[in-house]
């Protein structure tokens, strides 16, 4: 070693973290980056209230990291690295998603039975569980387009009253209530 040098050793940052539902039930891609003076090779622990399925990944020579894993619910992730010199970072996301939102319409097929059909948008709609509520009640589940139907016996050809319809998704979200009026 020459007297008087000094290794200079940049801390660790993660950089871009990001965590996203894909859409497919609880499924999500958690990725971002990490910037060291050595970055390829480095172990990124994942915690969190989210509860991920798989905890940690490993950054590639760049120092970039992407993981698909399950998610217990919506929530934090917290992702934390030790450089090669033992320097640590942390950095923290929010797994959100928007609640389903659910349209509703009524079709008469005689003799007091009636169809209920509508559609659940958001993501993963066919993981939704749609709600009726008022005149009757009966629980739905969409197709993969979000397409929903169900048939239901409501004693008379004109109803009066109010049908109610609400979506909740995999995440245990509910939606605004959507409502079908009858006069």
């Amino acid at each position: 070693a020459i007297a008087g040098t000094e290794l200079m050793v940049t801390q660790p940052e993660i950089n871009n973290l990001s965590v996203e539902a894909t859409g497919q039930g609880k499924q999500v891609d958690v990725s971002g980056s990490v910037t060291a003076n050595a970055p390829g090779g480095l172990t990124v622990n994942f915690s969190g209230s989210a509860g991920l399925a798989t905890t940690s990944t490993t950054t590639d020579a760049n120092g970039n990291f992407d993981l698909a894993t399950t998610a217990s619910q919506l929530g934090d992730v917290d992702a934390n690295v030790t450089d090669i010199w033992g320097n640590q970072a942390s950095a923290s996301s929010t797994l959100m998603v928007m609640p389903p939102d659910v349209y509703l319409n009524a079709i008469s097929l005689g003799n007091g039975m009636w169809q209920f059909v509508g559609s659940v948008s958001g993501m993963d709609a066919a993981d939704d569980t749609v709600q009726l509520s008022g005149l009757t009640s009966a629980t739905a589940t969409p197709n993969a387009n979000g397409s929903f139907s169900v048939t239901v016996y409501l004693g008379t050809d004109n109803p009066m009253g109010n049908e109610y319809a609400s979506a909740t998704d995999v995440w245990g979200q509910t939606g605004p209530q959507q409502v079908y009026a009858f006069y």
